[in-house]
Parts: structure tokens; C-alpha cells; sequence
């Protein structure tokens, strides 16, 4: 994972990771950040899935979507089952839907009532939590204008992966003893730019390239000034 500073502040915003203590505890990982704009089109939808489906992590992961647009209900909010996180995996099929915001298509193929819906509705600003076996989807953006959030994925230090190996930054507290992920020690800011030098194999006139300093358990907090963002949480339903 590799994000501008401003993103990783995000990650880092005390009053954000005092809420995800909340929910996974004091040491806290970064599993990943990813923009999700949903432009006036009238038909790119997210069908109701699980994250946990594809994401193999244990024994938990949360996610926070927050808001750097108005998200409503018109311009395709998220939309969750509350409660539908304790009652297992179910069962979900890959399609070659062109309008699924999803890289697979994928959606539940179980029956689901979706009367007990409740849209995701937020401000600029605003952060809506929910854990990733939550059933969860969003319908189209009927607006003119493009919605815009920030989803962020943390996972407690001692989560565990069921396959492969994957990276993840450390935002608060300590790592495990026996770290299950790479750590990410750096930012994209801190890289150090390497200059061309001959024999390098590069021609001169291509762009410098950038190599992080040796990996290292602990990462240095990022300062305080460097803050801009003011998180609101908002009083959500519990889900």
C-alpha cells in the first residue's frame, strides 16, 4: 500500500483510530485505503456482498467510509443489514455485470430481506463504520454530480491471513511478536529520491526513481501539524 502524506494522515487522525480502538483495540493496522467515486451515470451499482467473502482475514476487520462528498441516498450511498455480520458467510456468485463497481461482479446469490436496509447517509466530513461480514451494497448515482468517499480498511495487529502474505502499516499501538504481515514502514513522502548514475542501467533521462529506507517493525508518527482533515462521527445506527 503506498498513498499521498494527506491520505496517510487520514489513517492516522487520533479522533478516527480512537473509534476503531473502539471496535478492534489499542493495536491497530492499516490493511488498506482506496477512493470510491461513483460519477452520474445513472447505473454503476455495488450488488449486496460481503467483504469478508474475498478479504480472508481473522478475526476481524472494519471498515470506514468517509465522506468527501455529500453521499445520499439519490446519489448511491452504501446501504448495510444490521446485524447480518453474526450470522455467517453466505453464499455469493461472480458476474460480468458492466455496471458493477465491484472487480468481480460479485453479489449474494442467498435470499435477503432487504427491507431492513439502512442507507449510509453522510456529510463531508463524516465517517460511517461497519464490519466487513456485513452485508452490505449501493444503488446507483440518480444525480448530476459524483460521489466521493474514502474507504479505509484496519484490522487488529494479531489479525491473521488465510492465504499468501500482503502488507499493512502500523497506525497505533504495537505490531505482533510474529508479524503476519510486511510492514510498511515509510510513506511516499519519505521516500529518498535516487539519482541516475552511470552504469545503473538507466538512461539519464528518465525518471528518478524512489527506494525506501530499510523496512523496520516501527513506523514514526506523522506530526501533528500535518493534520488538516476534522473528522465527524456521527451518532450511527448499531449495526
Amino acid at each position: 500500500m503506498c498513498c499521498a502524506p494527506w491520505v496517510e494522515d487520514i489513517a492516522r487522525h487520533k479522533g478516527a483510530l480512537d473509534a476503531f480502538e473502539g471496535l478492534i483495540g489499542p493495536d491497530i493496522l492499516c490493511y488498506s485505503m482506496a477512493f470510491r467515486a461513483k460519477g452520474p451515470d445513472r447505473a454503476t451499482h455495488a450488488g449486496w456482498h460481503q467483504d469478508s467473502a474475498y478479504s480472508k482475514i481473522e478475526p476481524i476487520m472494519v471498515l470506514a467510509a468517509l465522506a468527501l462528498s455529500p453521499v445520499t441516498v439519490e446519489n448511491g450511498c452504501l446501504r448495510v443489514i444490521p446485524g447480518s455480520h453474526l450470522g455467517g458467510l453466505l453464499n455469493h456468485a461472480d458476474s460480468e455485470d458492466p455496471n458493477s463497481i465491484l472487480a468481480r461482479g460479485q453479489s449474494i446469490i442467498d435470499p435477503i430481506d432487504e427491507s431492513k436496509a439502512v442507507p449510509m447517509v453522510l456529510q463531508p466530513g463524516e465517517v460511517g463504520f461497519f464490519d466487513y461480514r456485513i452485508v452490505h451494497g449501493s444503488g446507483p448515482n440518480l444525480t448530476d454530480d459524483t460521489r466521493l468517499m474514502l474507504l479505509v480498511e484496519m484490522m487488529p495487529a494479531s489479525a491473521r491471513q488465510g492465504e499468501g502474505r500482503e502488507t499493512a502499516l502500523l497506525v497505533r499501538g504495537e505490531d505482533a511478536p510474529i508479524g503476519i504481515f510486511w510492514p510498511i514502514p515509510t510513506t511516499w513522502a519519505r521516500r529518498r529520491r535516487r539519482p541516475w548514475r552511470p552504469g545503473s542501467g538507466r538512461s539519464p533521462s528518465a525518471p528518478a526513481m524512489f527506494t525506501a529506507p530499510p523496512r523496520s517493525r516501527r513506523t514514526r508518527p506523522m506530526p501533528a501539524a500535518a493534520r488538516r482533515c476534522d473528522l465527524a462521527l456521527p451518532n450511527a445506527p448499531q449495526l
